[in-house]
């Protein structure tokens, strides 16, 4: 088997905390590097702020997922075991992708929505980065790969 020396015995626990829509996720990104995420949060007038909306990729139109509403925990638990890496602070210089997310997710709705409440000074459009780590890409390609 090609993909033996890609092994890591840490791949079994992995397998066993994996979602069905999880391993449709991990098709998804097989041979990505970087999926971008946006979300929406509002500014308070007295401080601080509520995130309205968090971690929107475009993951959630992969085929055939049972729980499609679940992608941000999806991406939480592959971040946990090491497949995956979130990245706030750090974001695509094209805008594109974030425009896109915003299409599929309607931000635009939620943002005209969000000014009609009094509570709310601003709205920001946050963005990021998750990226593959190489025990994410030695996974992937032991697993997905023949």
């Amino acid at each position: 088997m090609d993909t033996v020396n890609l092994a890591h015995p840490a791949f079994i626990q992995i397998i066993e905390r994996l979602t069905p829509d999880e391993a449709l996720l991990l098709s998804a990104i097989n041979g990505r590097n970087i999926i971008p995420f946006g979300g929406l949060k509002a500014n308070l007038h007295e401080g601080g702020h509520n995130t309205i909306i968090d971690t929107c990729t475009d993951l959630i139109s992969t085929p055939n997922l049972g729980f499609p509403q679940s992608v941000p925990t999806y991406l939480d638990n592959l971040t946990s075991v090491g497949i995956l890496n979130k990245d706030s602070g750090t974001w695509l210089v094209k805008d594109e992708p974030y425009n896109q997310i915003a299409d599929i997710y309607a931000f635009n709705a939620l943002e005209e929505a969000i000014k009609e409440n009094p509570l709310f000074s601003s709205i920001e459009r946050s963005k990021g980065i998750y990226t593959i780590t190489e025990f994410g890409k030695s996974f992937i390609k032991a697993c997905l790969n023949h």
